[in-house]
């Protein structure tokens, strides 16, 4: 999934065949249905060849709301946790972060910035809403933040919280993977 360069640096590929590129083009654009439109063409057993070139999808599937499907979403969308220096970067980078308008000393926060993958986005956003319903910090959270912005404000923070989780998570599984 990497290699090195002449200079010795020591690189990755995040879109080789066989990698993280299959798994995308996979979850994202499943097989067109002739005839009859069905709700899913997806299985979460048509994903089952993947789930082994993925092990670190099962250290994301403890959270509630966090499925095969997700699992294999998030880790092929992050690809290498060790790339983030902390949990604010992967929001970021997944476009949960505010817009932020400057001039002078003057400064505006906005909406989303929508910047990065939106098949990302959309899964923390889903899977927020289920883990809402069973983790009682993020609950507490949830609620401080819809009282004062509403309820899909509120959502997209906690799918920031739980990118910023996905990538703990996915970085301590690494690390206990190169220890073992």
């Amino acid at each position: 999934m990497g290699g090195t360069s002449e200079a010795g640096e020591v690189y990755y590929n995040y879109g080789t065949a066989g990698g993280t590129s299959d798994v995308l083009s996979r979850l994202t654009n499943p097989p067109a249905s002739r005839g009859r439109r069905r709700k899913s063409s997806m299985s979460p057993f048509s994903l089952s060849p993947f789930f082994p070139q993925f092990p670190q999808a099962e250290a994301l599937q403890v959270l509630h709301g966090i499925g095969r499907y997700s699992a294999l979403l998030i880790v092929a969308e992050i690809g290498e946790p060790e790339r983030f220096r902390n949990a604010r970067q992967v929001g970021a980078y997944a476009g949960l972060t505010a817009r932020v308008h400057q001039s002078g000393k003057t400064e505006h926060r906005g909406s989303v910035s929508k910047q990065g993958s939106r098949w990302l986005r959309w899964i923390l956003v889903q899977a927020a809403i289920k883990l809402v319903r069973r983790d009682a910090r993020l609950q507490a959270f949830y609620q401080r933040v819809r009282k004062r912005a509403g309820r899909n404000v509120a959502r997209v923070a906690v799918a920031r919280k739980l990118a910023g989780i996905s990538w703990v998570r996915l970085r301590r599984w690494q690390r206990e993977q190169a220890t073992a």
